[in-house]
C-alpha cells in the first residue's frame, strides 16, 4: 500500500521556491511582531540577556532604529 506522499503527482511532491520563500518571510514578519508586542508588555524581555538590561541602552537603540 502506498504512503499519500509517494502517489502524488511529481509536481506536488516538493514545495516550490516561492512557497519556501512566503514560508520564511511569514516567519520572520512574525517574529518581528512579537518582539514589538513584547516589548510594549516589558521592554527587557527582547534583550538577548534579560539580566544586563539597561533602560538608557534600550531607549537609545530604540529611537536610533526609529530615525
Amino acid at each position: 500500500m502506498p504512503d499519500s506522499f509517494s502517489s502524488r503527482p511529481e509536481r506536488y511532491r516538493t514545495a516550490p521556491p516561492e512557497l519556501k520563500y512566503a514560508t520564511l518571510h511569514l516567519q520572520s514578519a512574525a517574529e518581528t511582531l512579537f518582539k514589538a508586542h513584547l516589548e510594549t508588555h516589558s521592554p527587557e524581555l527582547v534583550w538577548f540577556d534579560p539580566k544586563i538590561y539597561d533602560a538608557a541602552k534600550h531607549q537609545a537603540v530604540t529611537s536610533r532604529a526609529a530615525a
